[in-house]
């Protein structure tokens, strides 16, 4: 019995032994891995921003910090071209003014024929009437204005009828499909080519109604101001986040690029937050990590804040923001 004890005891011994070595040998490959520990990520990102990578750089931030970082770049430009857009509307709406005004007017005009005929033809249909008909509404002036409104509605031709609502609807406000459609059909020729579409009418902000708009008020910009926005469409600011982000990454590899940022050779030193108010032998799945900028103006030291992500280090903040720092 004891010799099969011992036979048990090396079997257990050796597999301990492969164990450990197994174990050994995962921590030396985690070890080993570029994002394996808050220092060698932190290393990669100021590695990164010295060579200009923003692809680097971004390999080592959480997607949120990210996003953040380059939509900081992208938001300057969105601004920008809000407020050359906001002007070019300025110079482009008092243009609409006219058309819109145009359109009211004739508006008018065609519904003043069309009431007119209407009431022609109910004075025609009240001659129709007996004596004593006449008489008996005549003493009735409510009665009397109740028959002229429903006879010369009925007498007037369906079409006509229709249209006569579709521009009482229009200069209502009540800006229809239909409605604008009757409008458009009463306009120049030379003004439906330069409105396009009939919506471009409307009080609302409709997307032919600002591109009308953008034709007359962009030519109007200086040079400088349509070289700012040139690619760019007014629609693009109504999504603000993508539209900091798309614009963001080219300026902020353009801001890496010019390679000024560097840092003292040092390596990262950094905390653990759990460890260290927790006195916990787990680290936590949160790091602190503090390099030394060389700026023009002497050393500032910069936090990086890191999280654990599965078996990866990343970068969640950086306080200042490189861009918030005089390199």
């Amino acid at each position: 019995m004891s010799r099969l004890q011992e036979r048990w005891s090396k079997i257990e011994m050796v597999a301990l032994g492969i164990a450990v070595l197994a174990a050994a040998g995962f921590y030396w490959k985690h070890t080993s891995e570029p994002y394996s520990e808050p220092a060698s990520t932190s290393s990669l990102l100021l590695e990164a921003v010295q060579q200009g990578d923003l692809n680097g750089f971004r390999s080592t931030c959480l997607p949120a910090y990210y996003q953040a970082f380059v939509s900081h770049f992208g938001e300057q430009k969105y601004r920008a071209v809000q407020r050359i857009f906001d002007k070019a509307y300025r110079y482009g709406e008092q243009s609409w003014r006219e058309y819109r005004l145009r359109a009211n007017e004739l508006a008018e005009a065609q519904l003043r024929r069309l009431r007119e005929k209407e009431a022609q033809l109910a004075k025609e249909a009240f001659t129709r009437l007996s004596v004593d008909e006449r008489m008996r509404l005549i003493e009735d002036r409510a009665g009397y204005q109740k028959f002229l409104t429903e006879a010369g509605k009925a007498a007037l031709p369906a079409e006509e009828r229709r249209r006569a609502a579709a521009l009482q609807a229009f200069l209502d406000g009540q800006e229809t499909e239909e409605a604008l459609q009757e409008v458009w059909s009463l306009l120049a020729e030379s003004d439906r080519r330069a409105l396009v579409e009939p919506s471009a009418l409307a009080n609302t902000l409709t997307p032919a109604k600002l591109a009308f708009i953008d034709s007359v008020g962009v030519p109007q910009l200086s040079k400088e101001e349509q070289q700012v926005i040139r690619g760019v469409h007014r629609g693009d600011l109504a999504n603000a986040a993508a539209f900091m982000f798309r614009h963001g990454e080219p300026l902020a590899e353009a801001f890496l690029n010019r390679r000024v940022a560097r840092f003292a050779g040092s390596e990262p030193q950094c905390k653990y937050p759990k460890e260290e108010f927790e006195g916990s032998y787990l680290r936590g799945d949160t790091a602190e990590c503090t390099v030394v900028a060389a700026t023009s103006s002497g050393p500032v030291p910069v936090g990086l804040s890191l999280k654990k992500m599965g078996w990866t280090w990343l970068v969640t903040a950086i306080k200042p923001e490189l861009y918030q720092i005089n390199w």
